[in-house]
């Protein structure tokens, strides 16, 4: 599998200082708080993307990197084909989602992006709203 490749050609490489590793991937945590649009500034600025989830693992993993906050990934609505559809940054398919049951997911809103909630689930927010993020950087040795 990817997962067990990824491991055996990385195995013992490091992810920059404050950066952690699982699978292919760098992640990064942030402590302060941004706006979706400047959290993905940010992560551009350091050569990598808002999180894309794309397996129950990673979701697994990033739930807890996330320590019980409300993070900024890099899911956001955008207008497509006379609707706005749910859109990842690095543009790679929706195929798994983790949305938090209770709350609406439907994408109606220009301004709305996704955020991690204190346990992990996906729940959309205004993207003027102050937010940890998390970034992801995929590896190159």
């Amino acid at each position: 599998t990817l997962q067990y490749f990824c491991k055996s050609v990385f195995e013992g490489k490091q992810c920059p200082e404050g950066w952690r590793r699982f699978g292919c991937s760098c992640y990064y945590k942030s402590t302060e708080k941004k706006t979706w649009t400047d959290s993905r500034i940010f992560c551009q600025k350091n050569g990598s993307h808002l999180l894309v989830v794309n397996s129950k693992e990673e979701q697994e993993f990033v739930s807890t990197l996330n320590q019980n906050e409300t993070s900024w990934i890099g899911l956001y609505v955008q207008w497509s084909s006379w609707k706005y559809e749910w859109k990842w940054v690095d543009g790679s398919p929706l195929t798994e989602t983790f949305w938090d049951e209770r709350i609406s997911k439907d994408p109606n809103y220009h301004y709305y992006a996704v955020s991690l909630n204190a346990n992990g689930k996906w729940t959309q927010q205004d993207k003027a709203n102050n937010k940890n993020w998390i970034c992801e950087k995929y590896t190159r040795f």
